[in-house]
């Protein structure tokens, strides 16, 4: 605390020494520091920046998102391949100017959305039939710029009308673009002409072109089986041999450098193949047995008496007794049985079927740079022969070395990929579906950046306003300093104590005396001596109230000496 109200004492101070025009170029001079430095903070500091919406967009996206922008007035984004970087704390304000001129990414489905909230009960149907199948059209657009290599997309969907008997021809169109310095996979556009085909119901794939703009390159589905686009031969060895080649890169991987791969596969050219294998048993097998069983039983009971109830009752008087005939009764049983069996000779029936179009052969062919090689030499040097070669250019491996490395690199090579090979037959070696060579990889020329005068006169270029106001600070603090300084050697002590600048004359000071009168003695009993007064700044200072109380008339004397001289 109070080395501030210290310092606050020799600023008023210094400000009350002050004249009035040199306290008005101190308060611009003070001005200039405080803008000046307001400037280079508000100018060269560079805000945190982020992607806007967190992902990247199409270029036809960026265009209109940049126009938003600019409607809106907004310049502190940056566009980055294809992202837009913006300020972190400015977010609401972006998306606020791109939802005001609908340049959002579009989601899908958002295009149909459209269409049906744009139409009303007064549209005719064929109006609205037209805006729903260019919104489909969009949309398909938008799904196909989602698959890799494709930057652009456009789709054309047209029906024929025909009579009432027949249902209309459905085509459709499909232009792709791929990002500059990219190619599109012919399979690709087959993928893609398969998929606008599932997208539009009814549409037959034999309608569907797919047009690679850059190249020319041209797909169509075709019923001619011969036809390159039809031949499933040629369609499933590209898949196996994509396959394979995917297998290996991700085997090895990047531990072998900048790699080449081939695959070739050969295919059994079979497209159906169904065998089947009857084997007999010699021991018949049952395959129905029936048994059948009959029992009949009968009985004959004998004979009685008349006929009627009269007859066989009891006697009664006045009747005549009639004697019934007397026999025995008769049974008989008849079982009878059947049993049949019939029985076929045994057999085993196999029913084989073998997969169309399997790889028979497959040879993988790898080359690996010479650079390599040497990596591989380096790296097994120890520490200090690596730090005693890192300034001498012919610190190299031999022709040797470089060979025994490559056979063991070989050797490595063979080992990973021995799974893959197909057709190789049990105790058969592979090497010869294994072929590993070396080629000579030339370096790239760097690319030459701007050099530091470019860089410099750039920067100069973009920031001239900034160093001109820090030359300006600069050159204004500089000169507050020396000022400040010069004011603070200027003491009015000091000058008082040096004379202000004015010479005493010789002969007042041989002829001023002070001190004792003459014969006076001193304290140790000798005769003192007057003593003289040397005239010098220091000691007019400190003794000049006992020279005037002493020898007042001396002090006048000196005084108009002073003033004789000044005059």
């Amino acid at each position: 605390m109070n080395m501030l109200s210290q310092f606050g004492k020799q600023i008023a101070d210094l400000v009350a020494s002050m004249t009035p025009s040199a306290r008005i170029m101190a308060g611009l001079m003070a001005g200039v520091i405080v803008v000046s430095l307001g400037w280079i903070l508000s100018t060269e500091s560079t805000p945190s920046m982020e992607p806007l919406l967190g992902s990247s967009f199409t270029y036809d996206e960026l265009a209109r998102m940049e126009g938003a922008l600019s409607q809106a007035s907004l310049r502190g984004y940056v566009r980055e391949g294809r992202q837009i970087k913006i300020p972190s704390g400015e977010k609401d304000a972006y998306i606020r100017a791109l939802s005001a001129g609908n340049a959002l990414p579009k989601s899908w489905g958002a295009e149909m959305d459209r269409a049906l909230e744009a139409s009303s009960v007064f549209e005719s149907p064929a109006k609205t039939a037209m805006r729903n199948e260019s919104a489909r059209e969009r949309s398909v657009a938008m799904l196909i710029e989602r698959l890799p290599s494709i930057e652009w997309a456009a789709v054309e969907y047209d029906e024929k009308k025909t009579t009432f008997l027949k249902n209309a021809e459905q085509v459709c169109s499909v232009w792709v673009q791929p990002y500059y310095g990219q190619e599109i996979d012919p399979a690709l556009l087959r993928t893609i002409s398969r998929q606008v085909s599932n997208s539009f119901g009814g549409l037959p794939e034999t309608n569907i072109s797919v047009l690679d703009v850059s190249t020319g390159d041209y797909f169509q589905a075709t019923d001619d089986l011969g036809g390159a686009a039809e031949n499933r031969y040629l369609s499933a060895q590209v898949q196996f041999e994509t396959k394979y080649k995917r297998d290996i890169m991700g085997l090895l991987g990047h531990a072998y450098g900048a790699i080449k791969i081939m695959v070739n596969a050969e295919l059994d050219s079979t497209l159906s193949e169904e065998s089947e294998k009857f084997t007999y048993d010699p021991t018949p097998v049952a395959i129905s047995v029936s048994s059948s069983r009959k029992d009949v039983e009968s009985q004959k009971v004998a004979g009685g008496g008349a006929p009627g109830t009269t007859t066989n009752s009891v006697p009664v008087s006045n009747q005549s007794a009639s004697l019934a005939a007397q026999g025995t009764d008769q049974n008989s049983k008849t079982k009878e049985s059947e049993e049949s069996q019939r029985s076929l000779a045994g057999h085993t029936a196999t029913v084989t079927k073998t997969a169309p179009l399997v790889p028979t052969k497959v040879t993988v062919t790898i080359g690996v740079p010479d650079s390599h090689f040497e990596e591989i030499w380096r790296h097994r040097k120890s520490k200090e022969t690596a730090a005693d070669a890192q300034g001498d250019e012919q610190a190299l491996p031999s022709a040797a070395e470089l060979a025994a490395i490559q056979t063991e690199v070989e050797s490595e090579l063979r080992a990973a990929v021995e799974g893959i090979p197909v057709g190789v037959r049990l105790g058969e070696e592979t090497k010869p579906f294994i072929k590993v060579y070396a080629f000579t990889d030339l370096p790239v020329e760097p690319f030459e950046g701007p050099s530091v005068a470019t860089n410099a006169l750039t920067w100069l270029g973009e920031s001239w306003s900034t160093v001109a106001l820090l030359v300006v600070l600069l050159a204004s603090l500089g000169m507050m300093f020396s000022w400040v300084r010069s004011q603070g050697d200027s003491n009015p002590d000091k000058e008082f104590a040096e004379g202000f600048g004015l010479r005493v004359p010789d002969q007042i000071a041989d002829t001023l005396e002070l001190g004792a009168e003459e014969g006076m003695v001193a304290e140790d009993g000798t005769p003192g001596s007057r003593a003289k007064f040397e005239i010098t700044g220091a000691e007019i200072k400190d003794d000049l109230s006992t020279l005037i109380n002493d020898n007042p008339e001396a002090a006048a004397n000196l005084l108009k000496a002073w003033i004789g001289e000044a005059a």
